[in-house]
């Protein structure tokens, strides 16, 4: 744990404390197991992975084996992202950021392969519009209702904001043009074809467009990241000022940042490397090593092991999954638009769920933004445009052709985050009006 802190705070702020050497990772099969398993709540979970691969090969009701892969990817999620930051501690600051970046997707790439391969074209560009509705409007709205009724009003920073905005914005409307096209030649007998290529190439932009993002993002992070120190410093100041002016608001009460920092790392087995926004832990406060909780590891090796096999096992539930979805589409009343923008986006984001909620409670509203609009910013720069590139590697016709209520929607969304951004400031209020959106919608 004193590692990932120290690896997170900037060049400047390590150098302030004395080299300790943290005691090596202890090591054992029963002892690697326990820990595995224990390091999470959600773990209590696995118990529905057994239970998939046994209702996939007895043939049980479609339903059922939809049901018990969907459970069961929910924590094999978390193992996943356990084993990831493992890695990425041993890969220096830089690299290990890009691979939990990285990573982080993997899950809902590995789910969107597999309906790519059975040509559950629609269904995929439903889950990736979905997932963008989870993020912006459901995962932030109770982020924010969570921060409101803890904190009352929040502040964030609005340099760091808008930076991502912008980068959202430019994703959203790489979305729009091609339905925008595809609507201005829909007579012509080469409208498919013409909006196919041309949201190949606006794939091709994209991802080179997510290159010089994560380029940005990773090597200035110990610069432009120095303004949430102090909005941090100072947003503690004014919560603990207010708290003592206003006594009879009860819950208004800021943590120090040791305690912080301290729940924040061991919260839902899940830390903020893990998130898909992971350089803005450059700018958390500094905490010495010596207040820190010591968090059981396992070893390098060890947590490799476990990467690979979450990995596959991930791939077989998806697998079991995405085979169930004509069958339960047929028999369950569910539509592919439903299942594509509201439950399939919901079982791939429940670790930004916690992330977000948790970071929000603790008075930091900038990392709750950053997790939400930076996982929507990968879905449209770097998911999107990866499933157009290995659908046209695969002989399919996936384009970015969306129709008028997924236009419209996405239209509504980006206008309510790009508002509440303007004022710098959050209440509960907001929160619920953006869970209202997604209500709505969904």
């Amino acid at each position: 744990m004193k590692n990932w802190i120290r690896s997170k705070l900037p060049l400047t702020q390590q150098d302030k404390w004395s080299p300790q050497k943290d005691p090596a990772p202890r090591t054992g099969l029963l002892y690697t197991i326990k820990t595995i398993l224990f390091q999470s709540k959600l773990n209590v979970l696995l118990i529905f992975v057994p239970l998939a691969f046994a209702a996939k090969f007895a043939n049980l009701i479609p339903i059922a084996t939809f049901t018990l892969s969907a459970l069961a990817i929910i924590p094999l999620t978390g193992l996943l992202t356990y084993a990831t930051e493992i890695v990425a501690l041993s890969l220096g600051v830089g690299l290990g950021a890009l691979l939990n970046i990285t990573f982080g997707n993997l899950v809902e790439l590995i789910i969107l392969i597999f309906m790519l391969q059975e040509g559950h074209l629609r269904l995929v560009l439903a889950s990736l519009l979905g997932s963008i509705f989870v993020n912006l409007l459901f995962i932030l709205g109770i982020a924010v209702i969570a921060g409101g009724l803890r904190n009352q009003e929040q502040l964030y920073s609005q340099r760091l904001t808008q930076m991502l905005v912008y980068f959202m914005n430019l994703g959203i409307l790489s979305l729009l043009i091609p339905t925008s096209l595809h609507a201005c030649i829909k007579k012509s007998k080469q409208a498919d074809s013409v909006t196919l290529d041309f949201s190949r190439g606006i794939a091709i932009t994209l991802l080179l467009v997510y290159g010089l993002y994560l380029h940005f993002m990773l090597r200035s992070r110990y610069s432009m990241y120095d303004e949430l120190d102090s909005r941090s410093v100072s947003s503690d100041g004014e919560a603990q000022h207010e708290t003592a002016a206003r006594p009879k608001m009860a819950g208004t009460r800021s943590l120090t940042p040791s305690i912080e920092m301290q729940q924040l790392g061991n919260s839902h087995g899940r830390s903020l490397s893990e998130s898909r926004s992971s350089f803005v832990a450059a700018a958390r406060i500094p905490v010495p090593p010596e207040e820190l909780d010591e968090e059981a590891a396992i070893t390098r090796n060890a947590s490799l092991v476990l990467l690979v096999v979450s990995a596959c096992v991930v791939s077989f539930c998806a697998e079991f999954l995405v085979d169930s979805i004509e069958h339960v589409v047929a028999n369950a009343r569910l539509t592919e638009a439903f299942l594509g923008l509201i439950i399939l986006p919901l079982l791939g984001n429940t670790a930004e769920l916690a992330t977000a909620v948790t970071v929000a409670v603790k008075n930091k509203m900038d990392l709750a933004i950053n997790v939400t609009i930076g996982s929507a910013i990968q879905i449209t720069l770097f998911m999107a445009p990866t499933m157009v590139a290995l659908s046209w590697f695969m002989g399919k016709d996936l384009s970015m052709h969306f129709n008028i209520f997924q236009i419209i929607t996405l239209l509504a969304t980006v206008a309510m985050v790009n508002g509440m951004m303007l004022s710098g400031r959050t209440h509960y209020l907001l929160g619920a009006l953006l869970c209202c959106c997604y209500i709505i919608i969904g």
